[in-house]
């Protein structure tokens, strides 16, 4: 009688394996962008065959929605971190949506080289599952922020939990706002004065949610917005040259 003996796995290895194929892939990203990335590519810098990726990933848009909630946990890192060095909840509220809506040099070729995918038809289910993956990580700690600006009379918040979803949406609205501009920038139609205006609308109502002591332009400065407009339009130029 033969007697079948379980496969297990090394969670340590297996870790280990998917942060390799993803240490790969970001190297690519940035040289490439998401448009020149290959499954192919992938498995030649992270020397494994095509059935040991998709025992990890299924495909691109699923090694792209890896890489991309890779990035959120680190800005979740770095915004836990930095309100927990800031005292007041006004404050706070101001340094963690500054954080949201600010992107590191590093990480700027890999999300607007990531527009076109995530914003297509095709990339619809990716943005929705981001979306998800944005409000697990950020809506706690601002309803944490929240909570204690309501306690200390600083917002009027009946319900930070909801105060909390209401603005997490708001941004996650302007990103996407943000990300139509772009694109049409990156494509040599887009106006650098309305997306501007655009983002800056939406950070103003920020602020009006919670009745806070605060303006548009105290959570979204514009040296940022610049920086994705000038990867954009850096973005447009090397497309351009490659179609030339």
């Amino acid at each position: 009688m033969e007697v079948s003996v379980a496969r297990t796995v090394d969670p340590v290895r297996h870790e280990e394996r998917r942060r390799s194929i993803l240490d790969a892939a970001t190297r690519l990203l940035r040289e490439r962008g998401v448009q020149g990335l290959t499954i192919h590519d992938v498995l030649g810098e992270a020397g494994i065959s095509k059935g040991a990726l998709y025992h990890y990933f299924s495909g691109k848009d699923e090694l792209l929605a890896a890489l991309i909630a890779r990035r959120l946990d680190a800005w979740s890192d770095a915004v836990t971190d930095t309100i927990a060095a800031v005292a007041s909840p006004s404050e706070r509220l101001v340094v963690l949506v500054r954080t949201l809506t600010s992107a590191k040099s590093q990480d700027l070729a890999l999300l607007v080289s990531a527009l076109p995918t995530l914003h297509s038809d095709d990339g619809a289910a990716l943005q929705a599952r981001l979306r998800i993956a944005g409000r697990e990580r950020f809506v706690p700690l601002l309803t944490q922020v929240i909570t204690d600006g309501a306690q200390t009379g600083v917002f009027a918040a009946p319900s930070p939990a909801s105060a909390a979803r209401v603005v997490m949406s708001l941004l996650q609205e302007m990103a996407e706002a943000v990300a139509r501009g772009l694109r049409e920038i990156r494509d040599g139609r887009g106006d650098a004065d309305v997306l501007h205006a655009d983002a800056l609308a939406y950070a103003a109502a920020v602020p009006a949610v919670l009745d806070a002591p605060a303006t548009g332009e105290d959570f979204l400065r514009p040296g940022d917005l610049d920086a994705w407009i000038r990867a954009a339009h850096q973005l447009g130029t090397i497309s351009s040259k490659e179609q030339g």
